[in-house]
């Protein structure tokens, strides 16, 4: 049973459906479910942390096939821990990493679900939550950012979120994300699908942006529960992936935060994740 604690060199790039060229440092992309809008915003990247696959404030430390193995976390033992506990707190989707992010625990996609990862491809996935959404914040270290494929592919540079607001209900089939359980696909405002898998109808507040630094990019995200209200206390299932896609647009591998395999359709493959009231600290180990 997995046990952690409740928790890119100087090319940047402007995406296209044609290619992947150069963008200057700052640029920032912001898409909503109400009304698309483009700003352009000063880059606050901040350096990406080296320490640990989870990082607490305090210090503290697609291939939809493969087999069935992967992380044993064992829904009989969920009361007894977590492996991430999500702080409340509330972010502006800009993309950019302001202050409030300094509350949330910063976890390492550093395992390699397939493939090969590209030398110097390094990412971090952070979350909170208020009374209003849930939120992401991907720090992205990657040589070359390429995202050139069809709409949601595995073949472009991006993340894919896979969550379930509500831990008890599970599934093993991508048919069968229904009631709140979803994967998303965040690679760009034309390319990213949302959701990848699951029944869009039940989403509302869709936010997401995305600057690129003199590493790689920088994405923050957001949407709304709608199947199980947010409330301090709950429990969800969660897990990240990274899709490295080469300069030809191809996917060179995938690197993940909890399930070690590349089937990600299993919900009990995903972290056992709570999250905390306004003010709640996470458990000390």
């Amino acid at each position: 049973m997995k046990k952690i604690i409740c928790a890119f060199l100087a090319i940047t790039v402007l995406l296209s459906l044609a290619g992947c060229n150069q963008s200057e440092k700052g640029d920032v992309t912001t898409t909503t479910t109400e009304a698309a809008t483009t700003t352009t915003a000063s880059n606050n990247y901040q350096e990406l942390n080296p320490d640990g696959p989870i990082q607490y404030p305090d210090g503290d430390g697609e291939n939809e096939g493969g087999d069935d193995g992967g992380s044993d976390a064992d829904t009989d033992d969920e009361a007894e821990y977590c492996d991430l506990y999500i702080p409340y707190g509330s972010a502006t989707v800009d993309g950019t990493r302001e202050a409030a992010w300094s509350s949330a625990a910063k976890v390492k996609l550093d395992t390699v679900k397939t493939g090969n990862i590209t030398n110097g491809v390094e990412v971090y996935a952070s979350a909170m939550w208020d009374n209003n959404a849930i939120y992401f914040l991907f720090e992205i270290s990657d040589p070359v950012i390429c995202q050139t494929d069809s709409k949601g592919s595995y073949q472009n540079d991006g993340i894919y979120i896979y969550i379930a607001e509500d831990s008890k209900v599970s599934t093993s089939s991508f048919s069968d994300y229904t009631n709140g359980i979803y994967q998303f696909a965040l690679i760009n405002p034309q390319l990213e699908l949302i959701p990848r898998k699951g029944v869009e109808s039940e989403l509302k507040g869709v936010q997401s942006a995305y600057t690129f630094t003199d590493t790689g990019m920088l994405i923050e995200f957001c949407y709304t529960p709608s199947i199980v209200p947010l409330a301090s206390g709950n429990t969800l299932r969660l897990d990240y992936q990274y899709n490295d896609a080469s300069s030809e647009g191809k996917r060179l591998g995938g690197i993940g935060w909890f399930n070690t395999t590349d089937t990600n359709t299993k919900t009990e493959l995903w972290g056992y994740v709570k999250l905390l009231a306004e003010g709640e600290q996470a458990p000390k180990n």
